[in-house]
């Protein structure tokens, strides 16, 4: 493993090396899409424009590049054997498809989720009629070893009914010097091929498909077991040829970013700027930027000219007022080189990359070049990175991809809107944008818990611990002077409850988190409840665009409401779209404290109100105390409020967040860890109705033993054509972690997607429980969840509504939802699993090894929650 890593870095590093020293002496120029972006103005007026829609574009519209002679493809070549760059020849055009990695496509787009059956099912390309030979050296590289780690079903297979390893092992048995050599190779030939290869001929499996020569032409990949459905990004060669070698599939000219697993869409969180004047290299250094460069743990960190000089444009931002927008700050062009990049993978280039923003998350930057004052125009390109882990470690090089200038996909005009992510901000989403999160760079960090939704508030330490510091807290003036102590006692146990069980039931647990939340509302508010801003506040603001005027559309105001005094009518339709609720066309519901408290913890949590949340002022004891007053506004009263906050820490640092109950008593037994409590996966039956009375025709209960695409089941069907059908409910059996949502087929009559859920939670002897719900549709798990397909991080309890059974497999097996589940990585038997927990948790439970069959035994233990509040890692397959 430590081999295989090593030899990946090397070659992802002399990869990069390659890239950055293709400088291209010409590129031509490629047709970008545009969409109409409409900017509300705060009076209601709309502001129309036309941006850059790459999420219509496909792999081959992108831009050629002309090569310099820079290139050094000859030196790497031997020290990177495993990278092909022979096509990188000085003078040569490059076309998108020979310069774009898979690597850079999976870090930006998770291409690398799919395997190849994903691609086809996606261009409709048949896979049985693709020979081998048409993936160049995507296929050719692959050894058997390779594949035999990384496909359980490859590996599995019997030698003698698996016509590739049957051709790798007579053309090796031809260069053995004796005939008892292959003697004992043709004895082998009814093993498996996982023992074939570590068995007497280790050296078969550096036998890679390409030394088959011509017979490549011969097969597909279904003729090599379970590659198929293997994602593109367990299997190196596959991840590290070009997106060339997957054009027999369609892959570069059948689809769109759109349909890519993570497709370029614009961060919630942009503001939209104006390309104002393009101004060249006499200007003085520039403290307000918006261009910069992305560092240890993806923030991205706006970086102003050094010395002076540099070039750039400048901005004004639509939609806001100057008070809180961009206006006059600066976006220097990529020849400003910034800190860029982490971790070893970053080395080579002395972490420095290209300036410029992040309108569209992580996954690849956008820059400004060719700066041309004459006519007021500047080049707009784009550039990518890729990021491994390491040994653990997340690295990433810096932004440099094809080329430190990037890809251009466009001029823009002065006076054109342009989207711009403000700087100082994690960025969003896994290496792409916001995909399939809810609003925010930070939802998918925090597990809901919907143990307290609806719950009116909390009892437990925690708040019992947060009323007496709020009711000690020493406070003060606006000139620093002491003017008494504590807030209003009765509004102090009203209104604190409230706001630490909408923060947990929101997934912020942080002490320190917690504690900013209380204090901010206690300046705001004095803790007398949710309350409407002053009039002669808002007064004051009120003139053209600002929130205190009458808006055009709804005819409301949106000046400051609830415990944060909650502004501006897009702040109000953020909140709506997590919340359910419908503030933005009835503004007095944010003066609800029902709707108040998580108005609030999602506003702070998310970054709605400036950009800025609680996630980018640290946690615990490195809290950022008065650097996080910025979550609601900026440099107004930081060292008074962060004294309050570290007031209320000192009081509730050491409590148990997990130590609490509803206000109301109700479900209360639901929301401690380690409670066991356990549910039927049908929903609307219970699970002792499962347990006596599921006998349904055509259906086994113990099919996890059954044969299946040479191996075993390992699950067991659960039919619903008399519980729904397809539509019908699915529930989580316990409580957990949604942590992934993969994509597993498609319906047969409408082609949506058939997805798999992964929830993972722990047993009292904390080992990772795993439950995988097979055949849902992707549309009901996104609303009943919020999950779209890749990773996730929502939390559910025992019954809770994750989705519905959908279309997939109606023709077989009937409407049916397949449960799987793995103790500390081990399948067991769903059935046996089930009843065990049903009985309390404790008990003997047989296991099954998919490849072989083979049945062992393993004691269960009552189930309980994830202890950290680190996300479990997702399952690969």
């Amino acid at each position: 493993m430590i081999r295989s890593c090593l030899i990946t870095l090397l070659s992802l590093i002399w990869f990069a090396l390659g890239c950055i020293l293709i400088s291209p002496s010409a590129m031509a120029q490629s047709y970008t899409p545009t969409a109409l972006y409409q900017v509300e103005q705060h009076d209601g007026s709309v502001l129309e424009g036309e941006v850059f829609d790459l999420s219509q574009m496909a792999i081959d519209d992108f831009a050629s590049i002309d090569l310099s002679d820079e290139t050094a493809q000859v030196q790497l070549s031997e020290i990177a054997p495993n990278i092909n760059l022979s096509h990188m020849l000085p003078g040569n055009r490059v076309a998108s498809q020979d310069y774009l990695n898979m690597s850079l496509l999976n870090t930006a787009f998770g291409v690398g989720e799919w395997s190849l059956g994903d691609i086809a099912q996606q261009t409709g390309v048949s896979l049985g009629d693709v020979p081998l030979s048409a993936y160049g050296e995507a296929i050719g590289n692959l050894s058997l070893g390779e594949l035999t780690e990384a496909i359980p079903d490859f590996a599995g297979d019997t030698v003698r009914h698996n016509s590739v390893v049957m051709a790798a092992l007579e053309s090796y048995q031809a260069k053995l010097p004796d005939a008892s050599s292959m003697l004992s190779l043709r004895g082998d030939k009814a093993v498996s091929v996982r023992e074939l290869l570590s068995g007497s001929t280790p050296a078969l499996a550096d036998i890679q498909l390409k030394d088959l020569g011509d017979q490549l032409n011969q097969w597909s990949v279904l003729d090599i077991p379970g590659l198929n459905a293997t994602p593109i990004q367990d299997l190196d060669s596959l991840e590290n040829a070009f997106a060339g070698d997957f054009e027999a599939l369609g892959l570069t000219d059948k689809l769109t970013l759109s349909a890519f697993p993570k497709p370029p869409v614009l961060n919630e969180i942009i503001r939209m700027g104006r390309f104002d004047v393009p101004l060249g290299e006499p200007e003085h250094d520039r403290l307000r930027v918006v261009s910069g460069g992305v560092t240890q743990g993806d923030k991205f960190k706006g970086e102003p000219c050094e010395g002076g000089g540099c070039i750039h444009v400048e901005l004004d931002e639509v939609g806001a007022p100057p008070s809180s927008g961009l206006s006059g700050f600066a976006w220097m062009t990529s020849d400003q080189q910034v800190p860029d990049g982490y971790g070893i993978l970053c080395i080579p280039f002395g972490c420095k990359g290209p300036a410029g923003n992040h309108p569209f998350g992580k996954g690849f930057r956008v820059l400004f070049n060719d700066l041309d004052e004459a006519d007021g125009s500047v080049q707009v390109s784009i550039s990518f990175r890729t990021c491994k882990t390491i040994f653990f470690v997340k690295t990433c090089t810096p932004y440099v991809f094809p080329t430190p200038k990037g890809i251009p996909i466009g001029r823009i005009k002065e006076k054109a809107i342009f989207p711009v992510t403000p700087p100082d901000i994690k960025l969003s989403g896994d290496d792409f944008n916001y995909g399939n999160s809810r609003y925010g760079s930070h939802g998918n960090r925090y597990r809901q818990n919907p143990c307290f939704s609806g719950a009116g508030g909390v009892t437990g330490n925690i708040v019992d611990r947060a009323v007496d510091a709020l009711l000690t807290v020493p406070l003060y003036d606006r000139n620093g002077r002491i003017v008494g102590q504590g807030w209003d006692e009765a509004g102090v146990r009203e209104h604190a409850p409230l706001l630490i069980g909408a923060a947990l039931e929101h997934g912020v647990t942080d002490p320190a988190h917690i504690a900013y939340i209380l204090a901010t509302t206690g300046h705001e508010t004095l803790f007398r409840g949710p309350i409407e801003e002053f009039e002669a506040g808002w007064q004051r603001r009120t003139g053209p665009g600002d929130y205190g005027a009458i808006h055009s559309t709804t005819g409301h105001r949106y000046y400051g409401r609830g415990y944060v005094q909650i502004t501006w009518a897009a702040n109000y339709q953020k909140i709506d779209q997590i919340l359910g609720t419908n503030t933005y066309q009835n503004p007095d519901q944010m003066l609800d404290p029902s709707v108040a408290a998580p108005a609030t913890v999602i506003g702070m949590r998310d970054g709605i109100f400036t950009s800025r949340s609680l996630d980018d002022y640290g946690y615990g004891d490195a809290f950022d105390w008065n650097g996080a007053r910025s979550i609601i506004n900026d440099g107004d009263l930081r060292t008074t409020i962060g004294g309050y906050g570290r007031h209320i820490y000192e009081y509730i640092k050491d409590t148990d967040s997990n130590d609490v109950q509803r206000s109301d008593g109700a479900a209360a037994s639901n929301c401690g860890a380690g409670d066991g409590t356990v549910s039927s996966p049908l929903g609307g039956t219970s699970l002792e109705d499962l347990l006596n009375t599921y006998q349904l025709a055509d259906f086994q209960r113990f099919d996890a033993y059954r044969a299946y695409r040479n191996g075993w089941h390992g699950g067991i069907d659960l039919d619903y054509r008399a519980n729904g059908g397809a539509g019908g409910a699915v529930s989580s059996v316990s409580q957990g972690t949604i942590v992934s949502v993969k994509q597993i087929g498609n319906a047969r009559a409408t082609g949506e997607p058939s997805v798999q859920v992964v929830v993972m939670t722990t047993d009292s002897l904390g080992r990772q429980i795993e439950q995988r719900y097979n055949h849902l549709s992707l549309s009901s798990v996104q609303a009943a969840t919020g999950c779209g397909l890749g990773d996730c991080n929502v939390g559910v309890g025992a019954g809770t509504h994750i989705g519905a059974v959908g279309q997939e497999d109606t023709l077989s097996r009937g409407a049916h939802l397949d449960y799987k589940v793995k103790i500390d990585g081990q399948f067991v038997d769903p059935w046996g699993f089930l009843q065990v927990q049903a009985a309390g948790g404790s008990g003997t439970i047989h296991t099954i090894d998919l490849s072989t069959g083979a049945i062992g035994s393993i004691e269960a233990a009552p189930l309980g929650s994830t202890e950290s509040e680190e996300v479990p890692t997702s399952p690969s397959s």
